[in-house]
């Protein structure tokens, strides 16, 4: 609900951090336009997510993602057009009591590192000019790559008590971790 960025409260756009293990996610619904009041400050729309609960019999389940940067091709400035990225997880729900009871437990692991360039746009400086070509040499020289990772953890866990009255009493954990070293939030891979 943050009105300039279009992200969540508090937090800076991203399009790699998540906060609810894709695991845990029963439905969802995109709003664009025409929602109510109570979702005031909402400029671009909104996502409302129901996460999963146990049922009466176990369920689970296991995924695992691998986007080597090896299997991609080079970009035009000789970088791997596609970042390293390994993203697992998985869920697993029952019930405690039959019918009255139940649990559910996801869990979401991303580990991404991507190699980036500094890159100084030098447009209009000539390097053969000797009162700019130390400058030149200078900024050339600090042009390098370095490394952005994007590592990230996300938990939720829910426990669900059927009342005899057709009530639901839910209570729910959720955790979410993300450590970004040399992360920027706008930009491309230079």
């Amino acid at each position: 609900n943050q009105p300039f960025f279009g992200g969540i409260g508090g937090g800076e756009r991203s399009n790699t951090a998540f906060t609810i293990p894709q695991e845990a996610i029963k439905e969802f619904q995109v709003v664009a336009s025409g929602y109510s009041a109570e979702f005031g400050r909402s400029t671009g729309g909104l996502v409302n997510a129901i996460t999963k609960s146990g049922t009466n019999t176990p369920h689970g389940s296991a995924f695992y993602v691998n986007r080597n940067k090896s299997w991609a091709t080079k970009n035009v400035f000789d970088q791997n057009a596609a970042p390293t990225q390994h993203q697992f997880g998985g869920s697993f729900g029952g019930a405690f009591i039959q019918s009255r009871l139940f649990y559910f437990g996801a869990v979401e692991l991303q580990r991404l590192k991507n190699t980036r360039n500094v890159v100084f746009s030098l447009t209009g400086i000539d390097a053969t000019n000797p009162d700019t070509a130390e400058g030149y040499r200078y900024f050339k020289a600090l042009e390098e790559p370095f490394d952005a990772t994007n590592d990230a953890e996300a938990l939720l866990g829910r426990i669900d008590f059927q009342m005899s009255t057709g009530s639901r009493l839910a209570l729910r954990y959720s955790y979410s971790n993300n450590n970004a070293k040399n992360a920027n939030a706008t930009g491309n891979a230079l």
